[in-house]
């Protein structure tokens, strides 16, 4: 399974972090870092080794595709989280998965099983 993986967690909404946070621990998941903003959000990819990222698009200082350009570019798989809509994800975002809020516990597994790839036969 996916479960143990490490997940970069933005979200600026102190009591919506804190949920999704719970939901990937429920689901196995291993939170690698849980920030609001861009700053702190660079500092966990510069010094973290990620399996994935959960991306709130719209975050404290701006929105989070550059930080999704420098997941991607690393090789790390990303999900975008949104309250307003996929209409808001420009066209070379879009094959990524996106979860709309509110969003639940299996939508979440499912966009993080979409994006992460799997784990090699043994």
């Amino acid at each position: 399974m996916l479960a143990g993986r490490r997940v970069l967690l933005v979200e600026d909404e102190p009591l919506i972090s804190m949920m999704l946070e719970d939901m990937l621990a429920e689901a196995g998941y291993v939170v690698a870092g849980s920030e609001r903003d861009s700053g702190g959000a660079m500092a966990v990819i510069e010094s973290a080794e990620l399996d994935a990222a959960v991306l709130d698009i719209h975050i404290a200082d701006g929105d989070s595709f550059h930080l999704a350009d420098v997941l991607l570019r690393r090789g790390v798989p990303v999900v975008f989280s949104t309250g307003v809509g996929e209409s808001e994800i420009p066209a070379p975002y879009r094959r990524h998965p996106v979860v709309i809020k509110p969003f639940d516990l299996p939508e979440l597994e499912a966009a993080l099983d979409r994006a992460l790839p799997r784990p090699a036969a043994q």
